[in-house]
Parts: structure tokens; C-alpha cells; sequence
């Protein structure tokens, strides 16, 4: 998903609004607004607003999460600025249990 063929522009993360299910039940929904710059160096700009969501909205409920190996899906729209253009970026990620913990060695996970 590129926003702009300059690689140069750095990448403004102004929203992010997300929803976390385990199979068909929904285990949170969130927002995070505010400015976040991205100094750009790919063209696949959403894998770090993706752990940008699971650092700041789903720390908290990791552990309990992961109790249950079960995959879960991650849903969000977020919205970027690169440059002058503005653009929500839709996506949704399945992992399991072993990815987080990968994302997140810190806890011991």
C-alpha cells in the first residue's frame, strides 16, 4: 500500500481506530489520535502503525490474551499523511499467540 512513489516524505500517522476479535467475538476497540511521524523507509508503511496499535492500545490485555492460542484478528483503518496527500489505509492482520510474543520479547511471552 504506498501512499506516494517519494520515498522521501516521512509518514504522519494521524489516527488509528482498530477492533481486535478472537474468531467471530470482538475482545476490544480502540482509537489513538495524535500526531506520529514515520520517518519513511519502505513502501509497506503499515507494518509500524501496526505496532504502533499494539504497543500503545493492546499492552495491557497481551497476557490474558495469549492464555489462549487461539488466532487473533486485528482490524484497523488508519490515517496517514505523506506529503500533501492524505489516506486511510485498511488492513487486517491475523496472528497468534507465538507472533506477539515475538513482537514483544521484553515480557517473556
Amino acid at each position: 500500500m504506498v501512499v506516494t512513489n517519494d520515498l522521501s516524505h516521512n509518514i504522519e500517522v494521524l489516527s488509528i481506530d482498530y477492533e481486535l476479535f478472537r474468531g467471530k467475538q470482538k475482545l476490544g476497540v480502540g482509537s489513538l489520535d495524535g500526531k506520529i511521524t514515520i520517518a519513511r523507509k519502505s513502501s509497506r508503511e503499515y507494518e509500524v502503525p501496526l505496532r504502533l496499535v499494539l504497543e500503545k492500545g493492546l499492552l495491557s490485555k497481551i497476557p490474558a490474551l495469549l492464555a489462549d492460542h487461539s488466532p487473533l484478528e486485528l482490524q484497523a483503518v488508519i490515517l496517514v499523511k505523506t506529503g500533501l496527500l492524505k489516506k486511510r489505509i485498511k488492513f487486517t492482520q491475523i496472528f497468534s499467540g507465538e507472533a506477539l510474543g515475538e513482537l514483544f520479547p521484553s515480557f517473556g511471552l
